[in-house]
This record gives C-alpha cells, sequence and structure tokens, in this order.
C-alpha cells in the first residue's frame, strides 16, 4: 500500500510526537499513521478524502503541462498574525501547484513580495495572473502593499455571501467545495507539503437546519481533533482556486454621443 508505505519516519522521537500531537492532534489521520503506525480512517463528513490527496501528490503528466502553457497562474494568500499561526502563499497553474510559501511573522509583506518574483522567474511559460487574499483582520492592510507592486489582487471574505446562496451557507463553504471538485476529479498535482496534506485531511464539512453545505468552525475543528493549530496552509491553497471573473461596465451613449449612466 503506498499510503503506509510513506507513513512511517524512519526515526520517531519523543520530540517528534510531541510536536505531531500538538500541531495534528491524537485524532488526526496523520497522527494515527505516522505516529502510531496504524492505517488511517476518514469520517464521511471530510471534505477531501485521503486517496484524492495523496493521488494530488503526482508529478504533472506530460499533456498537462503542455495545455497549462500560457495559461496564467493564480494565487492565493491566507493571512495570519504571526506566533503559532502562518501565512500561507499557494500558486498554482490549472490544477498543477507550483510553490507554496509559509510566513510566522506579524508582517510577512516583503518577503511575499519576493516569493512572488521569484516565482515569475522561475516559471516565464507562464504569466502572472490574480491573486486571491484573505482580508478579515490583517490582511485588509496587506493585500493594497501587495497591489502597490503591480500584482493583480482581490480581496476574500470568507463569511461573505455564496453565489450559489441556496447550495451553500457562505463564501468559505462554495470555495471549499470548488477545491473539493479538482481534487475529486483527480486534476491536481504537485503537492509535495506535509503539513499541507496533513491540514486538507482535517476539514469537513456539515449540513444546516435549512440544508445547506457549511464548512465547521476552526474552533471546532481543534476540539475534535485536540489540536492546536489551523489549517493555515490547506486555506492558502483552497484560496488559489476562487475562480475570477473580471467585471464587465456597460455604457451607453446617446445620440450625440456623449454617455450616459453606466449600468
Amino acid at each position: 500500500m503506498a499510503w503506509m508505505a510513506q507513513s512511517i519516519f524512519p526515526t520517531i522521537t519523543r520530540a517528534f510526537v510531541y510536536e505531531r500531537w500538538k500541531a495534528w492532534g491524537p485524532k488526526h489521520p496523520k497522527f494515527i499513521a505516522r505516529v502510531l503506525g496504524e492505517f488511517p480512517t476518514q469520517s464521511d463528513w471530510a471534505v477531501f478524502s485521503l486517496e484524492w490527496i495523496e493521488r494530488a501528490k503526482r508529478d504533472p503528466s506530460e499533456a498537462e503541462l503542455k495545455a497549462a502553457l500560457g495559461h496564467r497562474i493564480q494565487w492565493g494568500l491566507d493571512v495570519a498574525g504571526g506566533g503559532d499561526a502562518e501565512s500561507s502563499l499557494a500558486a498554482r497553474v490549472d490544477g498543477m501547484v507550483l510553490r507554496q510559501h509559509h510566513y510566522t511573522d506579524a508582517d510577512p509583506a516583503g518577503k511575499i513580495i519576493q516569493d512572488l518574483g521569484q516565482i515569475k522567474r522561475d516559471f516565464p511559460q507562464y504569466p502572472m495572473g490574480p491573486g486571491i487574499v484573505d482580508i478579515v483582520g490583517i490582511g485588509r492592510h496587506l493585500a493594497p502593499r501587495i497591489a502597490q507592486e503591480g500584482y493583480e489582487v482581490y480581496g476574500f471574505q470568507a463569511g461573505g455571501k455564496a453565489i450559489d446562496g441556496e447550495q451553500y451557507e457562505n463564501a468559505k463553504a462554495e470555495l471549499y467545495w470548488l477545491a473539493r471538485e479538482y481534487f475529486k476529479e483527480g486534476l491536481v498535482s504537485g503537492l509535495d507539503d506535509d503539513e499541507t496534506e496533513a491540514q486538507l485531511a482535517t476539514l469537513e464539512y456539515r449540513e444546516t437546519s435549512r440544508g445547506k453545505t457549511m464548512i465547521e468552525p476552526k474552533e471546532k475543528m481543534r476540539e475534535r481533533l485536540g489540536a492546536e493549530s489551523s489549517p493555515d496552509r490547506a486555506e492558502g491553497l483552497i484560496m488559489s482556486f476562487l475562480p475570477i471573473t473580471p467585471r464587465t461596465q456597460l455604457v451607453y451613449y446617446d445620440a450625440s454621443g456623449h454617455s450616459i449612466s453606466p449600468i
């Protein structure tokens, strides 16, 4: 079994066990596999199955690489306040994960801008495209600073309204479900960060009394797993899948050629 072959570390130290217990919690699938050496399972409410996550670790195919030529890089940035929490940047083209960077600084703007520039240089075959930044909290101030460097930046609020308000409780649930479809259909490749994989495996959804899909709150997730960390890296990656639709503005002109108020 590929999962079991990759799920045992060469050396299990007390420090490693404590670190993983603190980050993942004793009920986390990867804690069960990597620390306890048992085959992990997930609940029926998992957003991303272990099978889909493992499959996303593959290298992109030649056909995928060829099809992506000229397509734009899209990136997501989940913003934290430093300390134990991480701000996390993820860049992708189509379903291919190109690069991930993580920051524990209270103000990581300089490093983020530097890393975005490096991504542009490392992948010249893909034009740099839009970025989605979590603008709740300090992200509200970070997003315009990145935009000032010439990057196309869009703000995202997880608690905002979903486009399909009948099916999803909020924008966060709708975005998670879109990313879920990428994983489910086997369209994601290049995932190589163990912590991101672990965090993706923790995420669960629920149904509201009105039948809408919602993502389990982070506080409830920590209680369920007995963990202290947040899924910052997973959320940075998920945010990179937000679909961007350019705004269209219609302007009407009267007979003399003067514009009338835009719609």
